[in-house]
């Protein structure tokens, strides 16, 4: 029994136990099956990712053959020549169909080492200097230059070239950008000869040249004769404005000027005269002539101007002495009707009273002696009172001493006249050196004597009157000074003949006269003539 037991034990221990194994063999089993199915799905994913890279993989290969194909259509179609540099050698590694047909090569031989040497124009711009560039465009940035090269045929001409790095294929290049500017250069050449020519024309005309901005008055422009004719720098002239010159006065004022500036740009020409200052002050008058010029395409005033000072000058002098001939033709007019009064009511009436005489002598002559010889003996003094009065109005016309023994007697004469006439002291004072004038200047200076003397005696109540003649290097001054009551000259008329007559006088000389005057203080007249040789006498 206990055999038997024992076996039914052994035999259910080992039956449990393959069963355990069984089982634990069929998950294991199963645990692998799923290892596999896991697998053979990795294995599946794997398949499509790498069917999905060598998709993407020849699309991205596409692209880049696509870009790299663009790329070289862009880079070969650019009109601006392209070189790529390896560095630090400065070999070229690519270079664009501009290249090839700007210096005309082939592309191995712009592949060439030699290519630069090749192309060089001579010192400066050498190989040597070419290759320093592309380095220091690789280590410094970009650089701008413009070189002189030569074409394979051995033509010259210019390019500018810009220089940049650039990382092309993950490697460090650098790009070298050219263009072909001979034309702009010859242009740039011609105006600057143009602009050359331009500032020598402008600088070296006579006239003031100013381009002016109508808007603001400003001066954009200025010449060396503007320069000089305003006595300023160049640097002051840009700063100044119409208004900074202008003296604003009729009829050129500061706003007809500016007016007249926007109506030469913008109607036609125009012509005036205007009145302006120098930067010292001084004023002075120019003809300005204004047109239209168009400069950076802003419409600008063009403006030449000539200095009229003197010419005005000159016309102001000759309007004074054709007012000064017509006031002494007047005079003249006027002394003539006098002298034709003075013999009217003078030498006429006793020339005619003696007719009478002589009349009444030859009818009495033989009736009646004793009357006849008292009309006899009182129409030989009417005679002689005509020729008495006949020589006072010639020497008061030209006296006879005057052209005997010339200005200096003759003054003498009229001074000691005066004095015994009026009862007052006249003094006369000289210190000359010539021995005549010419006859006019002898007879202004006499008249102007004469008038002198006879308004400070007449007016003055002077009792003393001083004349001073004297000769300087190259001038004669003449002086009346009288002790008198005096005046204001302001308050008397420039009609007033005396006093007119004195300066329109020393005016036909060429001289001036000057007259100093107050109440109570007497009277000065100061007479300065210039002294030259006319037919070989002073003036």
């Amino acid at each position: 029994m206990a055999l038997g037991h024992d076996h039914h034990w052994r035999a259910g221990y080992y039956g449990s136990r393959f069963a355990v194994k069984g089982w634990l063999v069929d998950d294991k089993q199963r645990e692998i099956d799923g290892l596999r199915a896991e697998l053979a799905e990795v294995r599946a994913r794997l398949a499509a990712v790498e069917a999905s890279d060598a998709a993407e993989r020849r699309h991205f290969e596409e692209a880049l053959e696509t870009s790299e194909r663009s790329y070289r259509e862009i880079f070969n179609a650019a009109m601006t020549g392209i070189c790529v540099h390896e560095i630090p050698s400065g070999r070229v590694l690519d270079a664009n169909q501009a290249i090839l047909d700007m210096f005309g090569c082939s592309r191995d031989e712009v592949f060439q080492m030699a290519f630069w040497r090749r192309v060089s124009a001579g010192a400066p711009h050498t190989p040597a200097e070419a290759i320093r560039v592309i380095r220091k465009a690789a280590s410094e940035g970009q650089q701008v230059v413009q070189w002189p090269v030569r074409r394979k045929n051995g033509e010259r001409f210019w390019v500018e070239v810009v220089v940049k790095r650039a990382v092309i294929g993950g490697v460090a290049r650098v790009l070298v950008l050219m263009n072909d500017i001979t034309d702009r250069r010859r242009a740039e050449e011609a105006l600057k000869v143009s602009e050359q020519n331009y500032r020598e024309i402008f600088n070296a005309s006579m006239n003031s040249i100013a381009i002016v901005d109508v808007d603001t008055g400003r001066f954009l422009d200025v010449n060396q004769a503007m320069l000089d004719m305003h006595g300023v720098s160049r640097d002051e002239a840009l700063r100044l404005t119409i208004r900074d010159i202008s003296i604003d006065q009729s009829p050129a004022t500061e706003q007809r000027t500016i007016e007249l500036l926007h109506k030469a740009v913008n109607e036609g020409p125009q012509k005036f005269e205007w009145h302006c200052k120098r930067g010292d002050g001084q004023t002075f008058w120019v003809e300005v002539a204004v047109q239209r010029v168009v400069l950076d395409g802003v419409p600008r005033a063009l403006a030449l101007a000539t200095d009229i000072t003197d010419r005005k000058r000159a016309r102001q002098r000759l309007l004074e002495e054709q007012d000064i001939l017509r006031n002494l033709l007047e005079s003249q007019e006027r002394e003539r009707r006098l002298i034709a009064y003075e013999i009217h009511d003078g030498v006429a009436q006793q020339l005619a009273a003696a007719a009478m005489y002589c009349s009444a002598f030859e009818r009495l002559r033989d009736t009646d002696p004793e009357e006849a010889t008292k009309l006899h003996e009182a129409g030989a003094m009417m005679l002689q009172e005509a020729l008495a009065e006949t020589r006072r109005l010639i020497g008061g016309l030209r006296p006879a001493v005057l052209d005997e023994s010339g200005l200096v007697a003759a003054v003498e004469n009229l001074v000691s006249d005066v004095g015994a006439r009026e009862g007052i002291e006249v003094e006369f004072l000289h210190d000359v050196r010539f021995e005549r004038l010419n006859p006019i200047s002898e007879n202004s200076l006499f008249r102007i004597v004469q008038e002198s003397l006879t308004n400070a005696a007449r007016h003055s109540g002077t009792r003393k009157i001083r004349v001073r003649l004297v000769q300087e290097v190259d001038r004669l001054t003449l002086e009346i000074q009288d002790w008198g009551s005096g005046f204001d000259p302001a308050d008397v008329s420039q009609e007033r003949f005396g006093l007119k007559g004195i300066r329109e006088r020393a005016g036909v000389l060429g001289g001036r006269a000057t007259i100093e005057s107050s109440p109570g203080a007497g009277t000065r007249i100061r007479v300065e003539l210039p002294l030259g040789e006319t037919k070989g006498r002073p003036v």
